[in-house]
């Protein structure tokens, strides 16, 4: 539990776990090597540099943005199911 300058710093998890039958190639599917990252981010930037692009928003005011922007979109935009 975070206390002090950490309070409200977290990590929210969230998945769409499938029931033993959904997935017909489980063993594969399971499997870490399966589970790799693309080279790339949306098809567009070498992953090798995505840290540079994070580098200018990785501060209170910057992040601050970042989840304010995530929140509007949520927002606004919803959950298109």
């Amino acid at each position: 539990t975070a206390r002090g300058r950490a309070l409200g710093r977290g990590q929210i998890h969230r998945a769409d776990y499938l029931y033993a039958d959904e997935d017909p190639n489980a063993t594969q599917t399971l499997n870490v090597d399966y589970q790799t990252l693309p080279d790339t981010l949306l098809g567009l930037i070498p992953k090798s540099i995505v840290w540079k692009l994070m580098q200018p928003v990785m501060n209170n005011v910057g992040l601050l943005a970042v989840n304010s922007a995530k929140f509007w979109a949520s927002r606004t935009i919803g959950d298109q199911q």
